[in-house]
């Protein structure tokens, strides 16, 4: 029984942690969103299809760690249910 207390807490732990990083990649996704949005505005209708083809891959880039965030959340949701039912 103390074997599977310890491993159960372990798990949390990890959760906890994961949980963490989720949030900090979180704040980060949304700094670098707001900047790729200060930097669309600043450069307008100046920019070149260089600056546009970089841009629409920032966005692109942002969309895929905001789905890697949603999937790191779930995990920890269901890694919590697991803990709760053990």
């Amino acid at each position: 029984m103390a074997t599977s207390a310890v491993s159960k807490q372990l798990l949390l732990d990890r959760l906890n942690r994961v949980d963490r990083q989720t949030a900090s990649l979180s704040t980060l996704k949304n700094k670098v969103q707001q900047a790729v949005a200060q930097v669309e505005a600043a450069i307008g209708g100046s920019a070149t299809q260089d600056d546009r083809r970089v841009l629409e891959q920032l966005l692109a880039n942002l969309t895929e760690l905001q789905r890697s965030i949603d999937s790191m959340r779930s995990a920890v949701t269901r890694g919590r249910e697991f803990a709760s039912s053990v």
